[in-house]
């Protein structure tokens, strides 16, 4: 029942398109293995960090599947992945720059979205995308918060920054150099 309102709910809600290179995407986050891993400090402390520096309630680590995005590190609320239908995050890696939605009760794409309009009532998105280090957007880092908000240049910038820690991590983590500089 539950998830049938769910569906309801989403008959207006702008839903992920799929990005154009999306075999060659998915070939990518695979090769690293790192779906499903345990939570690891490095990537809690830098969600940690980015809810402090931006004020925010929530702040995630996301990598887009197939069919769901999985958390690698996620800080404010408590989930390990959900559908990608539902995903904002999806969203992000259509794009090369960071997506915002500085209000998603009044943004007609999103103001039908569960989170926005159910609970946790998420208002604000911030998200920039995560590359693999051969250059493919496997995911994002993003923060969220349940008021709107600016996004100016320089969070755009610190958001950013972020995301190359990110990409940075997952590399050296995952045992292939990075082409961050």
């Amino acid at each position: 029942m539950l998830q049938a309102n769910i569906l309801d709910r989403t008959k207006l809600m702008l839903t992920p398109a799929i990005p154009i290179d999306e075999q060659e995407r998915l070939a990518a986050l695979h090769r690293l293995d790192i779906l499903d891993t345990p939570y690891e400090d490095a990537y809690d402390r830098i969600t940690e960090t980015a809810c402090e520096e931006f004020g925010v309630d929530v702040s995630m680590i996301t990598l887009v599947d197939s069919d769901r995005q999985w958390f690698k590190a996620i800080h404010g609320v408590e989930i390990r992945e959900s559908e990608r239908y539902l995903s904002i995050c999806a969203h992000t890696i259509l794009h090369e720059e960071c997506f915002v939605i500085p209000n998603g009760f009044i943004d007609s794409r999103f103001s039908d979205h569960p989170l926005v309009k159910d609970g946790p009532k998420f208002c604000f998105y911030a998200g920039c995308p995560i590359h693999d280090p051969t250059g493919y957007r496997i995911g994002a880092f993003c923060i969220i918060h349940t008021a709107p908000r600016e996004f100016d240049c320089t969070d755009h910038a610190k958001l950013t920054a972020l995301a190359k820690i990110v990409e940075r991590q997952i590399a050296n983590d995952y045992g292939v150099k990075s082409h961050v500089n």
